[in-house]
């Protein structure tokens, strides 16, 4: 899995675990300047490549731990939010319902409020149900705020 292999350097390179991450921890590289600091990752399109495609080939959707790679990238795309938007519009309604889910169950905030706000782009034919389910669920007050206001458009 070429995601994977791409997200480990990240993570080598940041000095953290993805579940540091997830829990708010900075990266322990002394070369990075705080804020937006993922952007700062020289190889981040060799990320967007490999998620392009393995995405793309839906091959590994109904493995957790694949879903579990692909919330990581999303994660860490939060500026840009390419990857959030290509996921959105390139995977099926099933694949798509099971990334809302597990982003819901996960523990990557990012990917959660990125995630919820592209519910209503999606093609999922739970709509109503997810964004409730984030309103009740989200990590964060932030998340679920979010929620809400995805609520009122749909």
């Amino acid at each position: 899995m070429e995601l994977k292999k791409q997200l480990n350097s990240f993570w080598d390179w940041a000095q953290l675990t993805p579940e540091e991450y997830a829990n708010g921890a900075e990266p322990n590289n002394s070369d990075i300047y705080l804020s937006e600091w993922e952007d700062d990752y020289d190889c981040f399109d060799l990320i967007i490549n490999a998620f392009y495609k393995e995405v793309h080939d839906e091959m590994d959707f109904d493995k957790s731990e694949f879903i579990d790679v692909v919330l990581q990238a999303i994660s860490i795309d939060h500026e840009s939010e390419k990857l959030a938007e290509f996921a959105i519009s390139n995977l099926s309604s099933i694949s798509i319902d099971r990334l809302f889910k597990s982003a819901l169950s996960g523990k990557y905030e990012n990917a959660q409020w990125l995630l919820v706000s592209k519910i209503s782009d999606s093609c999922s034919g739970n709509k109503k149900q997810l964004v409730e389910d984030f309103i009740n669920e989200g990590l964060t007050p932030y998340v679920r705020h979010r929620a809400e206001l995805v609520m009122k458009t749909l």
